[in-house]
């Protein structure tokens, strides 16, 4: 069972609102909308412990555009399990609008993502993630994944977010990821800036060997792919701080500036740490033709 499910739903506001403890399979949700619409607030509510997701909207085919400011929320799956994905799923497809500003809020213990973002089909997504106030992300596998595939666009910006983790995540990523699909044709936008990474402890970046702080992935075959990493401050990470690999035939823009990459974690098992801090490579075999343009300076 769901907790909340509503279809084609025009217009909503949800305030001070508690979802909990809903669901005993897959696929059962605190909250799950389709075809959300119109203006849509959520603010200062709750949506812990739940099953499967905490909070969903998939737009497979809306009359109209969505406009969504999720505040002072939380989305907590209490227990660190591997029945649980991510804690909010905004997923776009057809022809559907999707602008979504999420501030001042706290994600925990998601096994999945903590935040994911699609686009699909010809979707416009446009996301804003912490600009207004700070959110903050502790102990889920990911923090936040911005993805795009076919001709959707993507617009994303996440600012002043903490991203940390313990011992509680087994099953760690890199937390935080632009990836354009294979073959996709839509202008991508990404923008990561004044966000902290890690903790002051081994471990709190991603407890994850191998694993990079940021990673930008380009399989596109056009339209471009721009993404900026700017003032964040990348910490406690086995992997690379900041990755960036274009594959197929796209072309890509990647800022890096001004950001702090401290005290990397060794690799496990013990051993020479062979990852630079950043990582540049436009192609992976001979039939691509991806280009890149990269401006990397002030970091440290």
């Amino acid at each position: 069972q769901m907790g909340i499910n509503g279809n084609d739903v025009n217009n909503l506001a949800m305030n001070d609102v508690t979802v909990a403890n809903v669901g005993d399979e897959n696929l059962e949700d605190g909250v799950q909308f389709v075809n959300l619409r119109g203006t849509v607030t959520v603010a200062n509510s709750s949506f812990t412990g739940n099953y499967h997701r905490q909070f969903e909207v998939q737009n497979p085919n809306a009359s109209s555009a969505l406009n969504m400011a999720i505040t002072g929320s939380t989305f907590d799956r209490g227990t660190y399990v591997s029945t649980s994905a991510q804690g909010v799923l905004i997923a776009g497809n057809g022809t559907s609008a999707m602008t979504t500003s999420i501030n001042g809020s706290t994600f925990r213990r998601n096994f999945g993502t903590a935040l994911t973002a699609q686009g699909i089909g010809n979707s416009q997504m446009t996301f804003d993630v912490g600009t207004t106030t700070a959110n903050t992300f502790t102990d889920n596998s990911l923090a936040f994944q911005f993805l795009t595939d076919n001709a959707s666009t993507m617009n994303a910006t996440a600012q002043n977010n903490t991203i940390t983790v313990s011992g509680t995540v087994t099953s760690g990523a890199t937390p935080v990821t632009f990836r354009k699909g294979t073959n996709a044709t839509g202008l991508f936008i990404g923008t990561f800036s004044g966000n902290t990474i890690g903790g002051g402890a081994l471990d709190t970046g991603n407890n994850c060997n191998g694993c990079n702080g940021v990673s930008v992935t380009n399989e596109g075959a056009s339209g471009q792919m721009r993404v900026t990493v700017s003032n964040n401050t990348i910490q406690h990470i086995r992997g690379r701080a900041v990755e960036y690999i274009g594959q197929l035939n796209d072309t890509a823009g990647m800022v890096v500036t001004n950001n702090q990459f401290l005290s990397p974690d060794p690799p496990v098992p013990a051993g020479p740490r062979s990852d630079p801090a950043i990582f540049m490579q436009s192609g992976t075999d001979d039939t691509d033709s991806s280009q890149l343009c990269a401006d990397i300076r002030g970091n440290n």
